[in-house]
């Protein structure tokens, strides 16, 4: 197992969501995105980490695109709420469908 990962989910079991949100390789922080919530409803930077994602998961995938993409997708976390782009994409679709023109928020 990559040493990172393992202290990442030691550290995660411990300390929690400031660990998801704070610990992270310093390349990724060019990746965070600007945004609006879909769960909470904060406005701010999304957070990108890469560390979420085993590095050995990763390698079932031939193609760097879709590796990418996996991981942005698991990632991505909300500052407030700490939901990740997966999630926010699934609040996004139960509002379109049962919501009926409203919103989540605070």
């Amino acid at each position: 197992m990559n040493e990172h990962v393992s202290i990442l989910r030691r550290a995660k079991a411990r300390f929690g969501r400031p660990i998801l949100l704070n610990l992270r390789p310093i390349g990724d922080y060019r990746l965070d995105e600007p945004g609006t919530c879909s769960v909470c409803g904060a406005h701010g930077k999304f957070v990108f980490n890469s560390w979420v994602i085993p590095a050995g998961q990763l390698a079932v995938f031939s193609d760097l695109t879709v590796s990418s993409a996996y991981e942005r997708r698991e990632s991505l976390f909300c500052r407030s709420c700490c939901s990740s782009l997966r999630v926010r994409n699934i609040a996004d679709v139960l509002l379109s469908i049962y919501g009926d023109g409203l919103q989540s928020g605070r």
